[in-house]
């Protein structure tokens, strides 16, 4: 189940009124792989952060007395292996106004009529929910098995930061408590820690997973004969072998960028070993990887999840990283009054098609606002190229 797309909006006529939309004010649409651009501050971290917020709605982490806004409006585009998913909700004061899901046009779900469709009857039931519950609360009924898709995809979704410590310093205290917890929930192996993926990997994959790992490290430059979870007096902690030094190497001592590529690594070859449908958003990719590093993980990114059920969805503002990534894959962020707009290759074809005839690189196309406008009021740096 792919995210295609998604439109936000919060405190609408207010003061701090703030929307995601594309630019004819129609939701963004995302592929398989998906790089965010922009300036800083038009708001691409704060796009990921909704993203997040709806996927934990969802997967019931999160209440709706906890959204950092009161009244607020998302609405999500997915495909399931060619089904047509549309939800959306509309919250307000820690209420549900309106909840609806259509699948291929069909409505699922509406909370304003108290209707919803069971598989069992073949027909739209009556649906009583207190409203500060999501519907998807009832994912585990087998006549809403729909709502479980919803549900699998909000838990399935990670969010990696490469300017984030808070992971790489973390141990595990109690392998026997979380498996205790996988035992009676049949999410718990999902868990988001890469110390506790890595262990549920190898008990699952062994070597395929382990030799996965070494060789898209070693393509990243950090050449290693192993990785292994130890046992410490401080907790569990990730190991490395790399191949340049005699001992092994815990998470601890990595530096940030090394230990970002590996968990982003883990994850990513747990997902596609498992064929498991997700989406990975990734903030500030490359930061704390050199050039060279950083070119080889966007390569590797593209190279792995093209056609596979792992969506990506990624920020930076490294004009290296841009210059590698192909601008069809690219969603650039514009901030205008009260919104961030999208502009990629979805809504602005011609512009992202004709900018190969300046034979300018991919980060001229951001600075030069060519996505805009085209050659209609293109900059005066932009140049055609003399044939020949």
């Amino acid at each position: 189940m792919l995210l295609e797309a998604i439109k936000y909006i919060r405190q609408k006529g207010g003061n701090r009124e703030w929307a995601v939309e594309d630019r004819y004010g129609s939701p963004i649409q995302f592929g398989n792989i998906n790089l965010i651009v922009g300036k800083n501050a038009s708001g691409k971290s704060r796009t990921l952060a909704i993203i997040r917020e709806i996927a934990d709605l969802l997967n019931l982490k999160l209440k709706l007395s906890e959204l950092p806004f009161r009244d607020c409006h998302y609405y999500l585009q997915f495909n399931d292996e060619g089904e047509k998913y549309e939800y959306s909700v509309s919250i307000d004061n820690e209420k549900i106004l309106d909840e609806q899901i259509f699948i291929n046009g069909q409505p699922m779900l509406n909370r304003k009529e108290g209707k919803i469709y069971s598989t069992v009857t073949k027909q739209l039931e009556p649906f009583n929910l207190d409203n500060t519950i999501l519907a998807v609360k009832k994912h585990g009924a087998p006549e809403y098995s729909f709502l479980s898709k919803l549900f699998a995809w909000g838990h399935n979704l990670r969010k990696s930061a490469f300017t984030n410590q808070f992971e790489k310093n973390t141990l595990i205290k109690d392998f026997d408590d979380w498996k205790r917890d996988r035992e009676s929930n049949m999410h718990a192996n999902n868990s988001r820690d890469v110390v506790r993926v890595v262990h549920r990997a190898q008990e699952l994959f062994g070597n395929e997973f382990n030799n996965n790992i070494l060789h898209d490290m070693k393509v990243l430059g950090y050449p290693m004969e192993s990785i292994e979870v130890l046992d410490t007096p401080d907790g569990y902690s990730l190991y490395v072998k790399e191949d340049e030094l005699d001992a092994k190497t815990s998470q601890l001592e990595m530096s940030q960028g090394m230990f970002r590529a590996l968990s982003f690594i883990v994850h990513l070859n747990y997902a596609l070993l498992k064929n498991r449908s997700i989406c990975i958003l990734v903030d500030d990719l490359g930061e704390g990887l050199d050039f060279d590093r950083s070119k080889a993980l966007i390569s590797l990114l593209i190279y792995k999840s093209k056609g596979s059920n792992v969506q990506l969805i990624i920020t930076t503002n490294d004009r290296y990283i841009m210059n590698s990534i192909p601008i069809k894959y690219w969603s650039i962020a514009e901030r205008e009054a009260k919104k961030t707009v999208f502009y990629n290759y979805y809504n602005s074809q011609e512009f992202f098609d004709d900018f190969k005839f300046t034979g300018l690189s991919n980060f001229d196309f951001l600075a030069t606002h060519f996505y805009i406008n085209g050659f209609e009021e293109s900059d005066d740096s932009i140049e055609l190229q003399e044939e020949g």
